[in-house]
């Protein structure tokens, strides 16, 4: 019995409606809305109807997982959550990428930027350590890897001379183009997101949150990546529990600095997580 390991992940839609939901999506506890995937056991059993997570990221971020529930206790290891079974990019389209950053446009602004001698010397180790990319085109990939470094995808975005979003480009995902070419399979992973930099953190005990993968990249290059690793959610809506679990799993102490329309909104979200982390400061 203390050799068995326990798994528990989010059910998938078939699972939702063995256990009787035919939408795949039962009611959240706290938005009300048919929103809400259980956590279920290796067998599909439901573990607890306290424990899930609700869809609706940027309205209601509900999410109780077992061990907040209490129901880890019961277990001689660890319980190790699995959310969903995320894609798998080769590690080769990294480093692929990474070469000849000279015509990145991203890459030429911030190294014209006035910094310090040693903020200088920081940019070549930043640039390898958060493995940025350059596409065909000359755009910037920002590439999501976690923290066993599994490359999740890459944000692909242009940028302009002065260091702004090019915004008559949508940017674009990785994972998108190789489902398109068929190197990756829908049919057996989906793209799950991570914090851009999550790979990272596990050399840190002091994490800083910050919204955008450029501004993550500007603190690095500025504080140096020395006592403290910044990551960015990659959007608003992505400062949640999801995204932070993988930090708060590991005991890293989360310090976040919001961008200022969002400064509200994540204070609101530290505060609901700090009820259940007290490792969440501003």
């Amino acid at each position: 019995m203390n050799d068995e390991k326990y798994i528990f992940s989010l059910a998938r839609s078939a699972q939702m409606r063995a256990l009787g939901y035919p939408s795949g999506k039962a009611i959240c506890p706290q938005c009300g809305r048919r929103t809400f995937v259980y956590f279920v056991d290796g067998s599909g059993n439901l573990i607890d109807e306290r424990c899930g997570r609700c869809d609706r990221e940027n309205h209601c971020s509900y999410m109780m997982t077992p061990k907040e529930a209490g129901i880890s206790g019961k277990f001689q290891k660890p319980v190790h959550v699995i959310i969903r079974k995320p894609f798998k990019i080769p590690l080769k389209y990294v480093m692929r990428s990474s070469k000849h950053l000279e015509g990145n446009t991203f890459v030429r602004w911030i190294r014209s930027l006035p910094w310090s001698a040693r903020q200088r010397e920081n940019i070549d180790n930043v640039l390898i350590a958060y493995h940025v990319g350059r596409a065909k085109d000359g755009s910037t990939i920002f590439w999501q890897i976690d923290g066993e470094y599994n490359v999740r995808s890459g944000k692909i975005m242009r940028y302009l001379d002065n260091g702004h979003r090019d915004k008559k480009h949508f940017g674009t995902w990785v994972h998108s183009r190789l489902v398109k070419d068929g190197v990756l399979d829908e049919k057996t992973g989906e793209y799950v997101g991570c914090l851009f930099g999550e790979h990272l953190c596990k050399n840190f005990r002091k994490v800083l949150v910050v919204e955008s993968e450029k501004s993550a990249i500007l603190c690095a290059v500025y504080y140096g990546l020395r006592d403290i690793a910044f990551v960015a959610t990659g959007g608003k809506g992505n400062f949640n529990k999801m995204k932070l679990f993988p930090l708060i799993e590991h005991g890293k102490t989360i310090f976040y600095c919001p961008d200022a329309d969002a400064v509200s909104d994540w204070d609101r979200k530290a505060m609901e997580m700090k009820n259940s982390y007290n490792q969440i400061y501003k």
